[in-house]
C-alpha cells in the first residue's frame, strides 16, 4: 500500500498497481488500474485525485469509478492535497522543494517553491501534505520543517520546526499532527475563534462610539446621540458583522472616524489642519482595509469642489472652510491633496511592504500586477451566487447572506445570517429620504452631510455588474442609521415621544426575535422556518462551483414555539421601553406633559 485516504463514507487505498475505492468495508472495492503514489479527494467526496509515478494526476468520479480527465504539467511527486476554497490541487515534488499547483476549474498548472526568505532552505522535497479544511491552509512536511502555505495566493509564508514522516489533521480541534519514530507533535493552526473575533467586536464598539461623537458634532439635539447608539445596538447586521471576522467592520469604522475629523475641522478644538491630516490617515487605513474606502475619497473630492464653488459663487472665494480648495490663497489645495491623496496612497502601499518585494510573492507578481489581477477578477466576475442581491434591495433586507450553519445530533441547528433589523431598515429608508428632502427645504448642511456621506458609499455600487451581496451595504449603514436617528429625534423633540418609544420597543423586539438567526444560538431545526419571514430569505447556500451545503429550514409550524418566541420578544420590548422612559426623566416628563396639553388645546 502506497497511500490511504478516508473521504466521507468511502475509503481510498492506493498501491503500486492500482487504486481501490471501498464504499463499505464488507463489500468488494472498485479497483481502477492506475498505479498510485498518493491519493486525495474533494471535500464532498464527488471526485478522487490519484497521483501516478510519472506525476500525472488522474481525476476519477467517485460514483462511477471512471477517469474523467488527467492533469499534466507537473513532475513526479510524493504527496497530494485538495483545498476547497480556491478549488486547487497541490502536489509535492519528489526531487525538489516545489509544489505543483492545479486549478481544477481550468486545468491549468503552475509551480511554487517552498523555500524563501521566511521559510528557509530545504535539502529535499516535502514528504507529506495536509490541508486544514476550515482554514484552507496547506501544510507541507519536510525533514525538520512544516511549511505553512496560503492556498488562495499559493504563498509559503512560515516554517515550523517539527520532526516526523507522517502528517495529519485533528478533525475536532483543527490541530496538525506530525508523527514519526520518536512520537508525535501537535501544532496549533490558529483556529482560535476568540483571537480573530475580538478585533471585530472592539472595532464595532469603536464604531458605535464614533457615531455618537459624530452625532454630537453634527446636531444640537440632546437625544439624537442616544438614539444612534441604540440603533447600532439593536441592528442585526451590526451585530453579526462585528463577530464574523470579515473586514467590513474595519473599513466602516475607519470611514466614520475619518468623517468625524473632517466635520471636526470646521470647529476645531486645536487645529483644523491637524484634524484634516488625521482624517487622511484614517481614510488611508480604510483604503488599505478594503477598496470601498476609495469611494469616500471620491466623495471628498466632490465635496471639496462643491464647497469651493459655493464660496466662489457667493463672491467670497476661499471662505468655504477646511475643504475649500482656494483657502489660504490656494495653498489649501496642496494640503488637501497631501491629506486625501498622498497619505492614503502611502498607507495603502505600506500595507504591502512586508509581503511584496520578496520571494514570498505568489507566481512572481509585483504590486501593480496584483492590483490588476484583483481588478480584473472583480470586473469580469460572472459566477452566480444564490445569496447575491442587487443594490436596490439592500435597504429592504430582501436577501441577507448566509454565513454559517451547524447541525447537532439532538435536532438543534445554528444559523448566522447578516440580516439587518427590518424595523430599523424599513423605517430607515423613509428617514433617509426625509433627510434628503429636509436638507433642501431647510437648507440644512448637517442633514445634507448625512445624506451625502451615505450616498458616497452607496452610489458607487450601482454601475457594478458583478454579483453583489447585502454586506456591501455595510459601509452605508452607519449613515443610514444616523439618518434614522435624525428622523426619530425630530419626532421626539416635536412632542411625539410615545411614538418614538413604541418604535424603539418594536426594534428591540425584532432584535430579540431574530437573535438566534444572527448569532448561531442553537435552535430547533424543525422550527427555524419562523425566522425566514420573506420568501427571498430562503435559498440553498451553494457557492459556485466548489461549495454546496443545505441548511435545514424547518417547514413545520409550532404555535407554542412561535408564541414563546413572541413572548420573549415582547418582554425585551417592554424592558427597553421602560429603560428609555426612566432614563428620559425629567425631560421626558416635560415633553409628555407638553404633548398632553397640546392635545387638550
Amino acid at each position: 500500500m502506497t497511500s490511504f485516504e478516508v473521504s466521507g463514507d468511502r475509503v481510498l487505498v492506493g498501491t503500486a498497481r492500482s487504486l481501490a475505492i471501498y464504499t463499505t468495508l464488507d463489500a468488494a472495492p472498485v479497483v481502477i488500474a492506475i498505479p498510485t503514489v498518493a491519493v486525495t479527494a474533494k471535500t464532498d467526496g464527488s471526485e478522487v485525485y490519484a497521483l501516478d509515478p510519472q506525476g500525472i494526476v488522474h481525476v476519477i468520479s467517485a460514483d462511477t469509478g471512471q477517469e474523467t480527465r488527467a492533469l499534466t504539467g507537473g513532475r513526479p511527486g510524493t504527496a497530494i492535497a485538495y483545498a476547497l476554497g480556491p478549488n486547487r490541487l497541490f502536489v509535492a515534488r519528489a526531487d525538489a522543494a516545489i509544489l505543483d499547483v492545479y486549478e481544477l476549474e481550468t486545468g491549468s498548472h503552475d509551480s511554487v517553491p517552498l523555500a524563501n526568505a521566511r521559510t528557509g532552505t530545504f535539502l529535499s522535497g516535502a514528504s507529506a501534505l495536509a490541508v486544514v479544511p476550515r482554514t484552507d491552509f496547506l501544510y507541507a512536511l519536510d525533514e525538520g520543517h512544516v511549511v505553512v502555505v496560503e492556498t488562495h495566493g499559493t504563498s509559503p509564508f512560515a516554517s515550523i520546526p517539527a520532526t516526523g514522516s507522517m502528517l495529519g489533521v485533528d478533525g475536532e480541534g483543527d490541530k496538525l499532527v506530525v508523527a514519526g519514530a520518536n512520537g508525535s507533535d501537535l501544532i496549533e493552526t490558529g483556529r482560535h475563534a476568540l483571537a480573530w473575533r475580538i478585533p471585530g467586536v472592539l472595532f464595532a464598539a469603536l464604531l458605535a462610539f464614533v457615531l455618537v461623537l459624530l452625532a454630537r458634532r453634527l446636531f444640537a439635539s440632546a437625544v439624537l446621540p442616544a438614539l444612534i447608539g441604540l440603533a447600532v445596538l439593536l441592528d442585526g447586521s451590526m451585530f453579526a458583522q462585528a463577530r464574523i471576522g470579515m473586514n467590513d467592520i474595519y473599513v466602516a469604522t475607519l470611514i466614520v472616524a475619518g468623517w468625524y475629523f473632517v466635520v471636526a475641522a470646521y470647529r476645531p478644538r486645536r487645529s483644523a489642519l491637524l484634524d484634516i491630516v488625521i482624517a487622511g490617515v484614517l481614510f488611508g487605513l480604510a483604503l488599505a482595509s478594503k477598496w470601498a474606502g476609495a469611494y469616500t475619497l471620491a466623495g471628498l473630492l466632490l465635496a471639496s469642489i462643491a464647497v469651493t464653488a459655493r464660496a466662489y459663487e457667493r463672491g467670497r472665494p476661499g471662505t468655504g472652510g477646511p475643504l475649500d480648495l482656494l483657502a489660504r490663497r490656494g495653498l489649501n489645495a496642496l494640503v488637501l491633496f497631501v491629506a486625501f491623496a498622498v497619505i492614503p496612497a502611502g498607507i495603502y502601499l505600506a500595507s504591502y511592504v512586508r509581503w511584496f518585494g520578496g520571494p514570498t510573492i505568489p507566481y512572481g507578481w509585483n504590486l501593480v500586477e496584483l492590483t490588476q489581477q484583483m481588478y480584473w477578477y472583480h470586473s469580469s466576475l460572472t459566477a452566480p451566487h444564490p445569496a447575491g442581491s442587487p443594490w436596490w434591495s439592500w435597504p429592504l433586507v430582501l436577501k441577507p447572506v448566509y454565513w454559517y450553519f451547524g447541525a447537532s445530533s439532538g435536532g438543534d441547528n445554528a444559523y448566522i445570517y447578516d440580516a439587518g433589523n427590518v424595523v430599523l431598515f424599513w423605517a430607515g429608508l423613509v428617514a433617509f429620504c426625509w433627510c434628503a428632502v429636509a436638507a433642501v427645504r431647510a437648507r440644512s448642511a448637517t442633514l445634507a452631510f448625512v445624506v451625502f456621506a451615505g450616498l458616497a458609499q452607496y452610489v458607487a455600487w450601482i454601475p457594478i455588474g458583478r454579483v453583489l451581496f447585502f454586506y456591501h451595504f455595510f459601509t452605508v449603514l452607519p449613515f443610514y442609521l444616523l439618518a434614522l436617528a435624525a428622523g426619530l429625534a425630530f419626532l421626539w423633540e416635536t412632542g411625539r415621544v410615545r411614538l418614538v418609544i413604541g418604535y424603539l420597543a418594536a426594534a428591540a423586539a425584532a432584535f430579540a426575535y431574530f437573535y438566534p438567526f444572527i448569532s448561531a444560538q442553537p435552535f430547533p431545526g424543525s422550527q427555524a422556518g419562523m425566522f425566514f419571514i420573506l420568501p427571498t430569505w430562503a435559498y440553498e447556500c451553494t457557492f459556485y462551483p466548489t461549495f454546496v451545503c443545505n441548511p435545514t429550514i424547518g417547514s413545520s409550524f409550532s404555535v407554542v414555539a412561535l408564541a414563546g418566541r413572541l413572548a420573549f420578544a415582547l418582554a425585551v420590548a417592554a424592558t427597553v421601553a421602560a429603560i428609555v422612559v426612566l432614563s428620559g426623566s425629567p425631560q421626558l416628563g416635560r415633553l409628555l406633559a407638553s404633548a398632553r396639553s397640546g392635545t387638550r388645546r
